[in-house]
């Protein structure tokens, strides 16, 4: 994996793995590596199925950020997107929103995609410590993913989908 996929990979992961830490569901590890890339959550407690779906949606989320405030030029940007999009930037993301659609009623895949921007819009100096300790370190639990959002100020479990919805920061 050559240094701007690696960043790419990076910024991806951290998304869902910010995405866990602000709506209440620890992880067991985030890996970034040449073989793996993936955040694991702990299976117990759950989330909420729209947060769930949120959870889903921040990795694609996370990226697209990445690339609007990496490239200045807003067409060179989009571009970037609908490339990396085009190669499978999150089929997986994606797939897994659609089942939680399919099997939940209370999850809507379009919400799920506004709102995990908006998750990562609220929390991206959080999303970019965590991509550049994934880089760094290339796998970490809980208590570090803690320690670095303890160092932006986000507390864990802070938001839902609902203060999503609303903009409620509380």
């Amino acid at each position: 994996m050559h240094e701007a996929q690696r960043d790419q990979v990076a910024v991806h992961e951290a998304g869902h793995a910010v995405a866990y830490y602000v709506m209440g569901r620890p992880i067991k590890r985030a890996v970034v590596a040449l073989s793996e890339h993936r955040v694991v959550p702990v299976e117990r407690p759950r989330i909420g199925n729209p947060e769930e779906a949120t959870v889903a949606a921040s990795g694609w989320a996370a990226e697209k950020y990445w690339y609007r405030t990496t490239i200045s030029d807003p067409q060179h940007a989009q571009d970037a997107i609908n490339t990396a999009w085009l190669n499978l930037g999150a089929s997986a993301d994606e797939e897994a929103i659609e089942r939680f659609a399919a099997e939940f009623d209370d999850v809507a895949e379009d919400e799920a995609w506004l709102l995990a921007d908006e998750l990562v819009a609220r929390h991206w100096a959080l999303v970019e410590a965590v991509a550049e300790a994934l880089k760094a370190e290339a796998e970490f639990g809980q208590r570090r993913l803690t320690e670095i959002a303890d160092s932006c100020g986000v507390p864990f479990g802070e938001c839902t989908a609902d203060s999503l919805r609303t903009g409620d920061d509380s």
